[in-house]
């Protein structure tokens, strides 16, 4: 409860008094909100004469901060342009445009703007820890916050001890649900970061596939996960609407136990999977039908490689606005530490045929690192699969932390009665798709389905 309040204040802070300035994209709506006689006034509290790179940006930066502060909002600034590191002027190589481009020569900014600005500082590279780039701008009379750009938080213990500092910040390069699924997700990373910063004696586990919190912290994140990417992208599923739901029966088709260890690419220990929790991600799901043994019994369906090709033929028989998939990828231990997980990434590896009663029919592919993953994957920052939820979580006795993933299909003739599903996989691929259960969302409308 704690940790949520200091979430909450945090947010409530910056949206009340902060207002982090893209200047290409706000800079006609401040010219256009200063009246003449008032830019003329609007001057960098140095006074330079001549225009140069830096007394341009610093003059651009003194008409924002006293537009905003005209309006009781502060200004923040991300610190690039204003280090000497990233704002020198030196040539630098533009990997995306393959060529050299001039950096322009800003950081003297640093010198003509109001003290009050504070600095969101990336600590770019070519800053060293000895000569760290909060103590440069302290050093100027300004007060900042560290942040993640392109790593985790680096010596934040005696980072947030200094008096100019007044806390971190997380950002992605990219926006978009494709960034939150392969950078982290904006509320994991404000998660983790609070618990660095404000929990006493908290320790991070360092692994290879992440920072690990605690188990009940990781699940909060991903529920928060969805949320996240469905506000960012936009996005609005039929199951969101709550209108009812069909589990369909998959027991015939149950071809694998929880358990399968023959030195083969589709090895796999899954018998955890009996104490996994639901989280409220999703439809409800019907799993392991009639299974009373899970050492031997079938528990679900296996499809791909020495398996089969793909399983034809399962009973819809209903209409439906959409179709959501639990499932998750397999990949032997050996082969994913040998790199054949990552190297899967945005591969096609399967795909879901929903043939429907008039004759005709659809498809939804199954992608790797969209919209299903590798089954013990880091489902905190929900790494890889960004289009699909965290639906099924626990610990393994590994001590890592698993999730099993729902994919929803929105059917675009939802007045169509959907006759049967089939699931087939790519041949020549070195996993294996597991799938653990389907549901039908009702549609909104009354009627029989």
């Amino acid at each position: 409860a704690g940790l949520l309040d200091a979430l909450e204040a945090i947010v409530a802070f910056f949206n009340a008094k902060t207002m982090a300035v893209n200047f290409q994209s706000i800079e006609s709506s401040v010219q256009s909100s200063v009246q003449p006689s008032d830019r003329s006034s609007v001057q960098p509290s140095g006074g330079q004469q001549g225009k140069t790179a830096s007394t341009g940006l610093a003059e651009r930066i003194c008409r924002m901060h006293g537009w905003l502060t005209e309006r009781g909002a502060s200004l923040a600034l991300l610190s690039d342009k204003l280090h000497p590191a990233t704002g020198s002027g030196k040539i630098s190589y533009n990997e995306k445009l393959c060529c050299n481009e001039v950096i322009p020569a800003t950081a003297d900014a640093i010198d003509l703007i109001p003290k009050d600005i504070l600095i969101l500082d990336a600590n770019h590279g070519g800053i060293s820890e000895d000569t760290a780039s909060e103590a440069y701008f302290s050093g100027h009379g300004f007060k900042s916050v560290f942040g993640k750009c392109r790593g985790p938080l680096k010596n934040w213990e005696g980072r947030i001890s200094r008096d100019s500092v007044q806390g971190a910040y997380v950002t992605l390069e990219e926006a978009g649900s494709a960034a939150l699924g392969s950078g982290g997700n904006m509320l994991a990373a404000i998660m983790r970061i609070s618990c660095l910063l404000w929990w006493p004696g908290y320790r991070a586990d360092h692994t290879s596939l992440g920072w690990l919190l605690p188990l009940h912290l990781e699940r909060e994140i991903a529920q928060l996960y969805p949320v996240d990417r469905d506000w960012l992208e936009g996005n609005e599923y039929p199951s969101a609407k709550n209108p009812g739901y069909n589990a369909l029966e998959l027991r015939e088709y149950y071809n694998s136990p929880l358990q399968h260890s023959y030195w083969r690419v589709d090895d796999h220990f899954m018998m955890y999977l009996q104490d996994a929790v639901n989280l409220p991600n999703t439809v409800p799901f019907s799993l392991f039908q009639g299974v009373l043994d899970f050492r031997f019994e079938n528990a679900f369906v296996m499809v791909g490689g020495s398996w089969n090709d793909g399983v034809l033929g399962i009973p819809v028989n209903c209409r439906a606005a959409s179709l959501s998939f639990l499932h998750a990828y397999i990949i032997g231990k050996q082969q994913f530490i040998a790199g054949k997980g990552p190297a899967l990434l945005d591969k096609a590896v399967g795909r879901y045929t929903i043939r429907y009663a008039d004759g005709t029919s659809d498809s939804a592919e199954v992608v790797y690192g969209r919209n299903i993953d590798f089954w013990k994957d880091y489902h905190g920052e929900n790494h890889g699969a960004y289009a699909a939820n965290p639906v099924l979580t626990g610990i393994s006795e590994e001590g890592l932390h698993y999730a099993v993933y729902a994919m929803e299909w929105v059917n675009s003739k939802p007045e169509v009665e959907i006759a049967t599903v089939d699931l087939t996989t790519v041949v020549g691929m070195d996993g294996r798709i597991a799938l653990f259960g389907i549901t039908a969302v009702k549609q909104e409308v009354r009627g029989d389905i």
